[in-house]
């Protein structure tokens, strides 16, 4: 039987995917879907050439600001960085724990000049790549998360995490926490409510929320339940909260249940349904892509996209996706401003896509 910690990892390794939906079965290549109700309409869907044999687990994905996309893989220990039509730029890492090694290559955050930071939950340590892949260094955090759903490089030498650390004294309260550094990592502060649960032991398999950047520079958390997207300026001062008016379940105690004995602790899913907001990405200055999934038992059975207005956070348009369109998630927008990049599951494996879109009228910026 599983010890709390060991268990703790597993589910990691499970739900590496309040990001990335939890995979389903897919069959043949994805249709190009007609999605009414959203002021978005996607036009076609292109799977980036050789991509189904680039990757085994993707746990993280970032667009960095040259517009190349970066992959973590737990399974390759390894992240790998793309051009937007997919050839690949580069591989860095591999299974260990030295210099350049990854345990479990977790979340990435992409700094303005095009660096990569690597979050590897396996040793809770912040390894940070140069622009062409190679190690610069590594730092272990100054505390233990047990789950971390986001991750945003907000300058060189300051970092931001979304994720549950129960043992961070008064920062064990916050969902987000920001890291300065330099020939070191310091903790500068935490912000941010966590979801909503009356047992918090819960938030150890649930996480806190998905952390990105918005168009114009924001940080923005997806809070884990309710339907809550806030927005902050690079040192955490809260700058908008928008409740988005989305079905979604009433806490996170929902989807486990926790069992002890004397010896170990156990965690299990429950055959509840679970729906609760996924992802939150900046389509534009003024549109945000958000993402809620339904399911039970650790598995995603219904995926919802919801177009926000990033100003007063109105709900614009709701569209549930069909059966066979398997996008797991969204990294963001491609510089073309028209082509939104993911990684999706065609036949059952994970493969990297190209969505192209436009808008439709009425949601011109």
């Amino acid at each position: 039987m599983r010890s709390a910690r060991s268990r703790s990892q597993f589910l990691h390794l499970v739900a590496a995917l309040a990001g990335l939906a939890f995979p389903c079965q897919a069959q043949g290549p994805l249709p190009t879907p007609d999605l009414q109700g959203l002021p978005l309409r996607i036009v076609g869907v292109a799977v980036l050439p050789g991509t189904d044999s680039l990757l085994g687990r993707p746990t993280d994905m970032v667009l960095r600001p040259d517009g190349t996309l970066c992959v973590s893989d737990m399974a390759f220990h390894r992240v790998t960085c793309l051009s937007d039509s997919g050839r690949v730029l580069f591989h860095s890492g591999r299974d260990g724990q030295g210099p350049g090694e990854f345990g479990l290559p977790y979340r990435l955050a992409a700094f303005p000049d095009n660096s990569i930071g690597v979050f590897d939950i396996g040793n809770q340590s912040l390894s940070v790549l140069d622009r062409d892949g190679r190690y610069v260094d590594r730092w272990t955090l100054p505390f233990f998360f047990h789950q971390v759903n986001g991750m945003v490089g907000l300058s060189r030498g300051s970092v931001a995490i979304s994720g549950y650390a129960p043992s961070a004294g008064w920062s064990a309260d916050s969902a987000v926490h920001l890291f300065r550094i330099d020939s070191t990592i310091h903790h500068v502060r935490s912000f941010g409510p966590l979801p909503a649960a009356d047992n918090r032991e819960v938030l150890n398999y649930w996480g806190t929320g998905r952390l990105t950047m918005t168009a114009d520079g924001r940080m923005l958390l997806t809070q884990r339940l309710p339907y809550v997207l806030l927005q902050y300026d690079t040192t955490g001062r809260l700058l908008r909260r928008n409740r988005i008016p989305g079905t979604v379940s009433r806490s996170a105690d929902l989807a486990f249940a926790l069992k002890k004995d004397l010896t170990s602790s156990f965690v299990t899913s429950t055959s509840e349904m679970v729906i609760a907001p996924a992802w939150a990405v900046s389509i534009s200055p003024n549109l945000i892509l958000a993402a809620r999934t339904g399911g039970r038992a650790g598995e995603i059975t219904t995926v919802w996209w919801d177009c926000i207005d990033a100003r007063t956070g109105k709900l614009l348009g709701s569209a549930q996706l069909p059966k066979g369109f398997r996008v797991l998630d969204i990294a963001g927008v491609s510089s073309s401003g028209r082509t939104l990049l993911g990684v999706a599951l065609v036949d059952d494996t994970p493969v990297l896509v190209r969505l192209d879109f436009r808008l439709r009228d009425s949601s011109r910026d």
